[in-house]
């Protein structure tokens, strides 16, 4: 009779821990690391599958075995129940690797992990640190937070910072030196080496040039074998580089031989490329440009016409991705593409006033037969988009200064954005 008794007995706390702890609900197919804030990831539902990044400062009373503290941003305050050195998986037991990052109260980090809650309380459980950071927050570099920072997204280094940046750094042969991490740096090509521009780089699929903030030939930084818009290699057909364009450079710097302010070969692409010409007509300037997590900063916002999406804006243009129709709510762009799911619509507007004469959609591949590349109805800008499944691209023709696109035939995944205007 004792052993029933004793059986029951823990039959009767299995339930009232289960009770207490949610169960979490299953990951959606094809989801993916979501940046969130504290309020959107308080707001999001339960998974042991999906995997959502805060950034934030920690706070309150720290566990510094188990890395139990309060991180709290801009909106607000969520309990991280456990934080570790790296990735151990979903449910998998602490190992006690918190005090060896070396974090203090008022640090600001970026960690990932995954929502659940005890009791009443939201958690982020089974939490893994990313690393410390100076006015970011979640989905970039510098989203809604302190731009002052040189070297982001938000406020590229100029050429003077970049050759300021890497003039300490140490070099002693070409597989033993000291670079930056991934910082983003801007300038307008003063020169191109002898066969430099992607075309001439063939085969290698990059180029190499110097730039510098006025595009004379002086006070120069070396982009050393850069690749081509979205880290990818040059192909046939694309716009080719010219003395004059304004670019982005995203990637590492290195100070080669100690005398020579470079890129480090291979480890910095084009963020963005405007003007210079090639590609198509010279009536007016192009613009290309990844579109993804790391290379721009999104914003959760919601438009009185189309609904939920999300949102980013560069100096001459507002890119936006809504819901309006569909069933599916849109989730924030990954690292590699921004997802405009079945019935959303793509909202491309130039803040110049400036009209757009050509939208090419550069679209991700499908692990299938298809890709993720549809025709898409405008629903403003007086044209249909139309897709070119074997190109992957999807493009629009017309004229106006505001142009939107439906994605009523399938989802379309969004790798790289043209526009070119009038």
């Amino acid at each position: 009779m004792k052993t029933k008794q004793l059986l029951l007995s823990f039959m009767a706390m299995a339930a009232l821990l289960s009770a207490c702890r949610k169960e979490p609900e299953p990951q959606e197919e094809g989801q993916e690391v979501q940046a969130v804030t504290v309020t959107e990831f308080l707001a999001a539902p339960e998974s042991d599958t999906q995997v959502y990044e805060l950034v934030g400062t920690i706070e309150g009373n720290i566990n510094t075995t188990y890395g139990f503290f309060d991180l709290k941003d801009e909106t607000g305050s969520v309990y991280v129940y456990g934080l570790t050195a790296t990735p151990l998986g979903y449910g998998t037991k602490n190992d006690h690797s918190y005090s060896s990052l070396g974090l203090n109260p008022g640090d600001r980090i970026r960690i990932r992990g995954y929502r659940g809650s005890y009791g009443d309380k939201i958690q982020m459980m089974y939490a893994w640190f990313v690393k410390k950071v100076s006015g970011d927050t979640p989905g970039g570099d510098t989203p809604g937070g302190d731009t002052t920072t040189a070297g982001t997204v938000d406020n590229p280094y100029t050429v003077a910072q970049a050759l300021d940046a890497v003039k300490g750094l140490t070099w002693t042969s070409n597989t033993d030196y000291e670079s930056t991490d991934d910082v983003y740096m801007k300038g307008k090509i003063s020169r191109i080496s002898k066969g430099g521009t992607f075309t001439e780089g063939g085969t290698y699929g990059n180029a190499s040039f110097y730039i510098s903030d006025d595009g004379a030939e002086k006070n120069e930084f070396c982009c050393f074998r850069i690749l081509y818009l979205g880290n990818k290699k040059f192909e046939e057909g694309q716009t080719d580089i010219k003395v004059g364009a304004d670019v982005v450079i995203c990637g590492k710097l290195m100070n080669y031989r100690g005398n020579t302010p470079q890129t480090v070969a291979g480890k910095a692409y084009l963020y963005s490329l405007k003007g210079g010409g090639g590609g198509g007509s010279s009536s007016g300037e192009k613009v290309s440009f990844a579109t993804n997590s790391d290379a721009q900063t999104w914003s959760a916002r919601t438009d009185g016409t189309y609904g939920a999406g999300f949102v980013m804006e560069r100096e001459d243009l507002r890119v936006g991705y809504y819901r309006h129709t569909g069933s599916t709510a849109m989730v924030a762009p990954n690292a590699n593409h921004v997802r405009i799911y079945l019935n959303g619509v793509l909202c491309i507007e130039s803040l110049t006033g400036q009209r757009m004469k050509k939208i090419v959609i550069g679209c991700a591949p499908n692990a299938g037969t298809t890709s993720y590349c549809s025709d898409m109805p405008g629903l403003e800008g007086g044209a249909n988009a139309r897709a070119d499944a074997s190109a992957l691209t999807v493009t629009w023709n017309g004229s106006a200064p505001r142009v939107v696109l439906q994605s009523s035939n399938r989802q379309v995944r969004m790798e790289k954005l043209t526009v070119e205007f009038e």
